[in-house]
């Protein structure tokens, strides 16, 4: 019964949860270093919209057990405060679950346990094995080479690549403008770098996935 009564639904709590994920998402959105803004850029209005309430209902449904440890924290906090009421007692098992929800599910938290997993999956159990190109930013020069969408890029100027950084270190080192060999599972292409009008970065016109596979294959 403890765990139920710290989740049970108020309109306080709910309030509060919205209030934290709308703050959550708009924090993460203004951060230039997490790349979202780019990401936002290349989608179109209907994809925005999808994503944005995808990303708040996640929010709203990972963090309400955090809203709910915090609230019941301050509650026992403040007990004492009321003048009118008798100060309530503390419950040791409201209390250690309060604290495992604020523990556990912090924004700190949860990206130390998504990124930890992350690593684990893509570079101990798999490992970088190229990119897919998934589809085009508008007047793409990749495009305009002959590239089509599902394309996987093998290398650039003779360079092998296998993740992001591999590419956006190789265009980083060239001039806008300028022209690369790109290597696909299709055929070859010479494409024209330009350059992000926001970031000053050089780009293909290319929106890409990278590919993972098993470090350790099934022997034949």
């Amino acid at each position: 019964m403890s765990l139920k009564s710290i989740l049970q639904p108020t309109k306080a709590k709910i309030t509060i949860d919205i209030l934290i994920s709308i703050l959550l998402i708009a924090f993460s959105i203004s951060l230039p270093q997490l790349g979202i803004q780019q990401i936002f850029l290349q989608l179109t209005s209907i994809e925005k919209v999808f994503n944005t309430l995808m990303g708040l209902i996640f929010t709203l449904i990972i963090y309400y057990p955090l809203t709910c440890g915090l609230l019941h924290l301050y509650k026992i906090i403040t007990r004492e405060k009321h003048p009118y009421r008798k100060p309530e007692s503390i419950n040791k098992s409201d209390l250690s679950w309060a604290v495992f929800f604020i523990m556990l599910l912090n924004p700190i938290s949860i990206s130390a346990i998504y990124s930890t997993s992350l690593y684990i999956n893509n570079k101990v159990i798999q490992e970088p094995c190229g990119l897919s190109i998934e589809r085009f930013t508008d007047n793409s020069e990749a495009e305009k080479a002959g590239i089509k969408p599902g394309e996987k890029i093998l290398e650039v100027d003779n360079i092998q690549i296998k993740t992001k950084g591999d590419l956006l270190t190789i265009l980083s080192k060239q001039q806008p403008s300028q022209y690369v060999m790109v290597k696909t599972d299709i055929e070859d292409y010479k494409v024209r770098i330009t350059q992000n009008a926001i970031t000053k970065k050089n780009i293909l016109g290319i929106i890409i996935k990278e590919l993972y596979c098993k470090r350790f294959p099934k022997a034949s």
